[in-house]
C-alpha cells in the first residue's frame, strides 16, 4: 500500500494543479488505459483539465473503456501537474519524462518492479506488491475522498481484470479482491469487460494466432522454454490488426508443463519486442528481460531489440540486426 504520508503529497498536489496530463506507456494494455482513464475522469470531476496521452492509440476492444477516444499522441505545454501511469521506466512512455519534470511537477503511479531510482524527481506512488497501476489509483481516490462513480469503477476495474489475468495471477491479493468488490458495488460492467478483455476473437484474430502455434519449438538447451514468433507480413496475410496479438502470449502460457515462454514479434519496423511468461513460482522471467533492456514482472516481462526477424535455411527464426540505409 502507499504510505499514508505519500497520499497526502498526491492529494495536495494534484489539488492545486489546474490541469494535468495523464500519460501512459506505448502499445497500452488494459491496466495502463483503465488506471488512466480511472484516474482522469476522477479529476475532471473535481473540476480539473485532463489531457489523456499516449503515443499508440487503445486497442480496439477497449474502445468501451469511457474517455477513451479523448487519447491524444503529444504532451500539451501548458499542464501544471504531469502523471505518468503504469511505465515500468520512463522510456516506455515514449517522452522525455526528465525535461518535463523541470518545468512541472512530476508523479509516478506504477507498480512494476524497479531496477533502480528514476533520473529525475518526482512523487511517487509505487507499491510492487499492487496486481495493478488501478488497484493503487483505487487506493488514490479513497484517500482524497473522491467519488467512485460507474465510469472510473468500469475503468479501474478493467486495469485489475487485464493484469491479473481474470485474477488468476500470483498478483492477487485480499486487497485486490476487497478493491475488485468495491468497484462492483459502485457500478462497475464486469460482464462487459470480460467480454471485452478476452472475448472478442475475429476470424482474422484466430488465424493470426494459429499462426504462432503452428511456430511453437520447444529449446531442449533453455530448459524447455517454449518460444513463437509473429512478424508484419503474418499480420498482412491473416487479414488481421497489430491489435490482434495482445492477449496471446497469456493464452500460450497455458500450455501444461512449460516452464516458460517467449513470444518474439516485429510489428513496428526496425524493433523486435519479447514477451515472457511463465506459470512457475520458481522463475524470474524479469531477471531475463532486464538482460535484454527490458524488465517486467516476477512471472510477466519483456523487451524490445533493434533489429527484425529472419526465417534462415534451416526454417529457424533468428534476430537479425536493422537494415542499414546506404546514402
Amino acid at each position: 500500500m502507499i504510505p499514508a504520508p505519500r497520499l497526502l503529497g498526491l492529494k495536495s498536489t494534484l489539488k492545486r494543479a489546474g490541469s494535468v496530463a495523464l500519460v501512459t506507456h506505448r502499445k497500452p494494455d488494459g491496466d495502463a488505459l483503465g488506471s488512466t482513464l480511472g484516474l482522469g475522469l476522477a479529476l475532471a470531476q473535481q473540476s480539473k483539465q485532463v489531457f489523456f496521452i499516449c503515443q499508440d492509440s487503445p486497442p480496439s476492444h477497449f474502445k468501451f473503456l469511457p474517455g477513451a477516444t479523448r487519447f491524444v499522441t503529444e504532451l500539451p505545454e501548458d499542464s501544471e501537474a504531469l502523471v505518468m501511469l503504469d511505465c515500468g521506466s520512463d522510456r516506455m512512455s515514449g517522452f522525455d519524462i526528465v525535461a518535463r519534470s523541470r518545468r512541472q511537477p512530476l508523479i509516478e503511479i506504477d507498480h512494476h518492479p524497479k531496477s533502480g531510482r528514476p533520473a529525475s524527481v518526482r512523487l511517487e506512488a509505487y507499491d510492487a506488491n499492487a496486481s495493478s497501476t488501478a488497484e493503487l489509483v483505487y487506493e488514490i481516490l479513497t484517500f482524497a475522498e473522491w467519488p467512485i462513480d460507474r465510469d472510473i469503477a468500469t475503468c479501474l476495474l478493467t486495469g485489475i481484470i487485464s493484469d491479473t489475468s481474470a485474477f488468476q495471477n500470483n498478483n492477487v491479493s485480499s486487497r485486490t479482491l476487497e478493491v475488485a468488490a468495491a468497484l462492483l458495488r459502485a457500478g462497475a460492467r464486469r460482464k462487459e469487460i470480460v467480454k471485452q478483455c478476452f472475448f472478442t476473437s475475429s476470424v482474422p484474430k484466430l488465424k493470426l494466432w494459429g499462426t504462432a502455434m503452428a511456430r511453437i519449438e520447444q529449446n531442449a538447451g533453455m530448459e524447455g522454454l517454449v518460444s513463437t514468433v509473429l512478424t508484419r507480413e503474418d499480420i498482412e496475410e491473416c487479414g488481421a490488426h497489430p491489435d490482434d496479438v495482445e492477449g496471446l502470449v497469456n493464452f500460450l502460457n497455458a500450455i501444461p508443463g512449460v516452464p516458460a515462454l517467449l513470444l518474439l514479434t516485429d510489428l513496428q519496423h526496425g524493433e523486435v519486442k519479447g514477451s515472457f511468461r511463465t506459470r512457475s513460482s520458481g522463475i524470474d522471467v524479469s531477471k531475463l528481460a532486464r538482460l535484454l533492456g527490458g524488465g517486467g514482472h516476477h512471472q510477466a516481462a519483456g523487451f524490445s531489440v533493434p533489429g527484425r526477424l529472419v526465417r534462415t535455411s534451416d526454417d529457424s527464426w533468428v534476430v537479425s540486426p536493422p537494415e542499414t540505409v546506404t546514402p
